[in-house]
């Protein structure tokens, strides 16, 4: 079984050094290719990369994929995923590391379950929601209900792209890629990711060394301006493609997104955006024969409490 690593590489000449020697010490013995994307960035980080892998006398084959210009962490990840001739796909960040038995472990598991279309580890960070040891989750499942529905949720199962080993034939078959021009790429790809994945495994270890970087007061409130206005993107864009499985999550991942964000945006512009959205998710609902059907045959007591719920969200988006 050969596995794909691929690492978008952009102005992390501080970390890529130690991002590499992660993945020259991993003890998994079967064939790896590490493809590192280099996106064109401004300081030395290819140079770097390029003296490490130079000086490396191991096993592992690295390639280095050169973009003509910067086009972004999904375009690097988009090119990884073609040029890629593993079985399974492994996505790292560049200022990120692994411990050395990380996809050793992975691999394990496909040997258990080799159906699984992924596999799913956990993080060390100071991030709870990635800590996967200290979650109730089963060690396999083919229930698609349950796959999507936990994937959803958004925190249950890391919604992340990176420390997942994902089948490559999976990722062909139903043409999964990263949205271009997008930030928070990993939300919308885990959204298309729940409509297909019929079984997951999990290692229950962290074996991803998660590095949280904080950007600087001066730029703060315009990455995140420009943060907000990529998930909007991104709940149209899940609004457009909801299917009936699962309905009622899909709708709750989209309302996660448009209610987390208009109560922490002040710019009117932005609330008239999220009310145009909530307007056109409920428009969506209500052409859904099914899920209005199953919304009434819900016990009396918990669908009062959702006409409820509902109806505070409504006064409060739509300013009734």
């Amino acid at each position: 079984m050969k596995i794909s690593i691929i690492i978008p590489v952009y102005n992390v000449a501080q970390y890529v050094e130690e991002c590499l020697r992660s993945v020259m010490s991993q003890t998994y013995k079967g064939d790896m290719e590490c493809l590192i994307v280099d996106d064109c960035g401004t300081d030395d980080s290819i140079d770097i990369a390029e003296r490490v892998i130079r000086d490396y006398q191991g096993p592992i084959q690295f390639r280095i994929l050169h973009h003509s210009q910067n086009c972004g962490l999904s375009a690097a990840r988009n090119t990884g995923i073609h040029e890629a001739t593993g079985d399974y796909l492994y996505f790292m960040d560049s200022d990120d590391s692994i411990i050395p038995e990380c996809l050793e472990l992975m691999a394990d598991m496909l040997k258990k379950y080799p159906q699984a279309d992924i596999v799913q580890a956990g993080a060390l960070s100071e991030y709870d929601f990635l800590d996967i040891e200290k979650k109730d989750l089963p060690e396999y499942s083919d229930d698609r209900a349950w796959i999507k529905t936990t994937i959803l949720q958004r925190f249950v199962i890391p919604l992340t792209s990176w420390n997942k080993l994902i089948s490559k034939s999976f990722i062909d078959i139903y043409r999964l890629s990263f949205r271009e021009n997008l930030i928070h790429e990993d939300e919308l790809f885990n959204f298309f990711l729940a409509k297909h994945v019929r079984s997951i495994a999990f290692l229950k270890k962290n074996t991803y060394r998660y590095r949280v970087l904080r950007p600087n007061g001066i730029m703060q409130s315009a990455k995140e301006e420009i943060s907000d206005t990529n998930m909007l993107k991104i709940a149209e864009i899940c609004i457009d493609n909801m299917d009936d499985f699962c309905y009622e999550e899909q709708y709750q991942f989209i309302m996660g997104i448009l209610y987390e964000r208009y109560f922490t945006m002040f710019k009117p512009k932005m609330k008239k955006r999220i009310r145009v959205l909530f307007r056109k998710l409920q428009k969506k609902v209500s052409r859904n024969r099914s899920f209005v059907l199953l919304t009434l045959q819900l016990p009396y007591t918990r669908l009062l409490n959702i006409i409820e719920h509902r109806l505070w969200i409504y006064k409060k988006l739509l300013g009734v």
